[in-house]
């Protein structure tokens, strides 16, 4: 099999992303979720464009859009590494928790897997 070229540009947080993006289709294709593709560098049409059309700084990487018992969804942040969370990011997770969602910073994929699990299993319940 014949690997993409662009596969060598892919950060550890890119494949990470990919990973988790790639699980979610698999094990919860009923959810409503997406990736908000903040990170990265821009010119500075890019930078102004962005701006004009609504784009926020700190955006968490995962949003999830699924009302269970507790929350109506959850705002992931999606780190490796010691990298922590910039303020940007603490100040969406903090909204957005204060908006009903379950919010959280994630390493791996495991934690990805046990965090949405757990979660759907409440959704269970209200069926």
């Amino acid at each position: 099999m014949r690997q993409n070229p662009f596969e060598k540009y892919l950060t550890k947080e890119n494949k990470f992303q990919r990973a988790v993006a790639q699980w979610l289709n698999m094990q919860h294709g009923e959810l409503l979720w997406w990736h908000t593709p903040n990170e990265g560098k821009r010119s500075t049409f890019e930078r102004w464009l962005a701006k004009v059309l609504g784009i926020r700084a700190g955006v968490s990487d995962i949003i999830i859009v699924h009302q269970n018992a507790v929350y109506n969804g959850i705002a992931m942040e999606l780190k490796v590494g010691n990298n922590k969370p910039t303020q940007a990011q603490q100040d969406f997770l903090q909204h957005a928790k204060r908006q009903g969602f379950y919010t959280c910073v994630c390493y791996d994929l495991q934690q990805v897997m046990q965090v949405v699990n757990n979660y759907m299993q409440d959704v269970a319940q209200l069926k």
